[in-house]
């Protein structure tokens, strides 16, 4: 049950995920049925397989492309079983101009079709830590060879210019959206794809 809508920012700016008491087992399944928000939820569990930790890589995936859009996960789609079959046919919400392209990478492979290749979250937090780290850094020559200095400014020059170009979240423009947890029927999803 990771979206954005669990997550609250204080004014440091550090971020909270709410809501973890509301969110259901990975080992319990109903008939046919599972809770969630739609453009958040992997394409395998669409279908009625099991949530894993690699269902929240993906789901951390679409937060990212929210982060870097300014605009909510399919916000101008109902949340119904056409969104569904285009999720398991692969689309994907969008990223914003000028996102950085290491940031889309990670974004994508977070978001990959099959669950085994997405990244764990300690590589996730791992290459945000990079991150940040590579915007933190003075210039130290001495500490760095040029080329790997290159890169860093690269990374940074790329975050900074993408601040610029990100407006904030828009409100979503799909009246009837909920950005909270409600049955999808897998059954019928899969009745609609095949």
């Amino acid at each position: 049950d990771l979206h954005s809508g669990n997550i609250l920012q204080d004014l440091l700016h550090n971020a909270y995920i709410t809501d973890l008491g509301l969110s259901t087992s990975s080992d319990i399944k109903q008939d046919g049925k599972i809770h969630g928000v739609m453009p958040y939820v992997a394409p395998e569990v669409l279908i009625g397989q099991q949530f894993t930790q690699a269902a929240d890589i993906y789901s951390f995936g679409v937060i990212m492309t929210e982060i870097s859009s300014g605009k909510k996960a399919f916000d101008s789609v109902p949340f119904d079983t056409k969104l569904a079959i285009q999720i398991r046919k692969g689309n994907r919400p969008e990223f914003g101009k000028g996102t950085p392209k290491c940031y889309v990478k990670l974004a994508k492979r977070c978001m990959d079709f099959d669950p085994n290749r997405r990244p764990t979250a300690t590589i996730i937090s791992s290459r945000i830590v990079g991150w940040l780290d590579d915007m933190e850094q003075e210039d130290e020559m001495d500490h760095k060879d040029e080329m790997e200095q290159k890169n860093d400014n690269d990374v940074k020059k790329q975050f900074l210019e993408a601040d610029k170009l990100i407006p904030k979240i828009e409100t979503p423009t799909y009246p009837s959206h909920i950005y909270t947890s409600k049955l999808i029927d897998t059954e019928e999803i899969n009745k609609a794809l095949n």
